[in-house]
């Protein structure tokens, strides 16, 4: 016998305040299907709140934005680069660059300048017989029938 299974919207069911509680669980390495077995949740909704209510990527925009206001001709990669070996964050690299792209920090890509080149002189003409030589083909084979 099949059952209707009413679908609750999770943020009516938990307040914040039991939001921010399971939120903190995970920052202190509890494992997160674990934590979701015990709230009775699944763990894509668990995601889903962490993504809203964590303030890590603020902390992130943040150094970008102090980062390149101090170097303006940083890219992402200087900037991603200071911030793992010199300042010691382990964040991963896609989502500081999906941070730093929602915030436009990119730089322009300056379009290459066109070489001026010299027109080349026009070919001579052949003044004699057998001054000139040249050839012109679509297909050559060897001599024994092989293509090249």
């Amino acid at each position: 016998m099949f059952y209707l299974v009413e679908l609750y919207n999770l943020a009516e069911v938990y307040a914040d305040s039991q939001i921010m509680a399971i939120l903190k669980q995970v920052d202190a390495e509890a494992p997160v299907p674990k934590l979701c077995r015990e709230h009775g949740m699944s763990s894509a909704s668990f995601y889903e709140w962490h993504a809203k209510h964590a303030n890590k990527n603020d902390v992130i925009a943040d150094w970008l934005i102090r980062l390149t206001t101090a170097q303006r001709n940083w890219g992402f990669w200087l900037c991603f680069l200071y911030l793992r070996n010199i300042k010691g964050f382990k964040w991963n690299h896609k989502r500081v660059y999906r941070i730093y792209h929602a915030l436009e920090l990119n730089l322009r890509i300056k379009p290459r300048k066109l070489l001026v080149r010299e027109r080349p002189a026009p070919l001579g003409m052949a003044t004699d017989i057998n001054k000139i030589w040249s050839i012109d083909f679509m297909h050559d084979q060897l001599a024994d029938g092989r293509d090249i």
